[in-house]
């Protein structure tokens, strides 16, 4: 049954709380609201010499917690004045920390009730001192986890701290290790893709783009996209009479290979002929670029014939070059030294070659400035044209 319990503070404070007590004692430590002296034995006195019917009806207690509820009468100077509003009944008082002056009691001490505030929980949680502490440890007391405790705190930097440094020595070793493996390991060639070769007949293989193989025979052409060596599409080349290998031109925006005299450009989607163009044979030259391919290639009458494709179109141009003159230095009767500045005389003609044997000086000097007109393949037609020019 709860009871009303009136003190008077050795400062001259006077406070009031109701407690239940237990055989007749208080059940927890009380200290002066104002100054923070104990008045614990204080208050066991005023019980002990209570009788059952004192004033004030006892309060049940809502929990296993005791409250206390406090009013203060009037200054310690006696004046009679109110130092604060008196508690209203049922109002519990806010009560001064002890250990802490200036600051307020949010909280008692699990284990021996004192009142504790803030400052007091940070230190040491749900207890006052070291001492409750030690004291809840030995007798098995459970004690709630106050996350703003110091101690609380640093254990769960330190644990960051654990986690942060395990998490760098993790990715250091990680990297050492790829740096490793790559040193040894992973800039190394690796096998994307094999295929056996036969070796009966000539191959040749081309990467296109860096994704797809293009793989060649006399007769047939392979396109596989990389890594997995899938055949997107497989063609045979038209009869060219031999088995040469074809030469790539171009791959954007098609295929283009040259194989003999046969310019042709597939699809690189499902390889079908876009266009194709006839080069005339034989063929002495052949560039190309990026936008198209020139050729030359010699006619029986020594004239060259020029043809420039478009790589895009397969659109042609061509055009026809006659020989070009050669000249043929003259040289002195006999094979011997000519007088002419830069022309020697060992050229290994005589004076036969121009003019008949038996002839004079004079005239192989008259007949030997002259410009010879052939073409490559016109052997045995030499027609001679005099140029006027005179030696000496």
């Amino acid at each position: 049954m709860a009871r009303t319990v009136k003190v008077q503070c050795g400062c001259g404070a006077r406070f009031a709380f109701e407690v239940e007590p237990v055989e007749g004692r208080m059940p927890v430590p009380v200290r002066c609201p104002v100054c923070g002296t104990d008045a614990t034995d204080q208050a066991n006195r005023i019980l002990a010499t209570e009788t059952g019917g004192a004033s004030g009806e006892a309060v049940a207690s809502a929990g296993s917690r005791t409250t206390l509820r406090l009013r203060r009468s009037e200054t310690p100077g006696g004046t009679g004045e109110p130092a604060a509003r008196e508690v209203d009944e049922g109002e519990t008082a806010p009560l001064p920390c002890p250990q802490h002056p200036g600051e307020t009691a949010v909280e008692h001490c699990r284990v021996c009730g004192k009142p504790i505030c803030h400052r007091c929980m940070e230190l040491h949680g749900y207890t006052c001192s070291v001492l409750c502490r030690g004291r809840a440890e030995r007798e098995g007391i459970p004690l709630p986890v106050y996350a703003g405790e110091r101690r609380i705190r640093q254990a769960r930097k330190r644990r960051l701290l654990r986690w942060a440094g395990l998490a760098t020595a993790a990715v250091v070793f990680a990297w050492l290790g790829y740096a490793a493996w790559w040193r040894w390991v992973g800039s190394g060639p690796r096998v994307l893709f094999s295929h056996s070769v036969s070796t009966d007949r000539a191959e040749a293989w081309d990467l296109v783009d860096g994704d797809h193989l293009l793989s060649w025979t006399g007769t047939e052409a392979v396109l596989r996209s990389l890594p997995e060596g899938r055949v997107l599409w497989r063609v045979s080349f038209q009869a060219a009479g031999n088995e040469e290998l074809p030469q790539l031109v171009s791959t954007r925006p098609w295929l283009c290979w040259l194989q003999g005299g046969r310019l042709e450009a597939r699809d690189r989607a499902d390889g079908r002929v876009r266009w194709a163009v006839e080069l005339p044979m034989p063929l002495t030259q052949v560039r190309w670029n990026d936008r198209a391919l020139v050729s030359a290639s010699e006619r029986p009458d020594g004239s060259a014939e020029v043809w420039r494709v478009d790589l895009d179109t397969g659109t042609t141009w061509r055009r026809t070059v006659p020989a070009r003159p050669v000249a043929i230095r003259p040289v002195s009767p006999g094979g011997g030294r000519c007088r002419t500045n830069g022309c020697a005389g060992a050229h290994g003609l005589g004076r036969q070659s121009l003019v008949g044997g038996g002839g004079s000086t004079r005239d192989a000097a008259a007949a030997a400035p002259a410009v010879v007109r052939a073409g490559r393949g016109g052997r045995g037609r030499v027609p001679v044209v005099d140029d006027g020019t005179e030696h000496r």
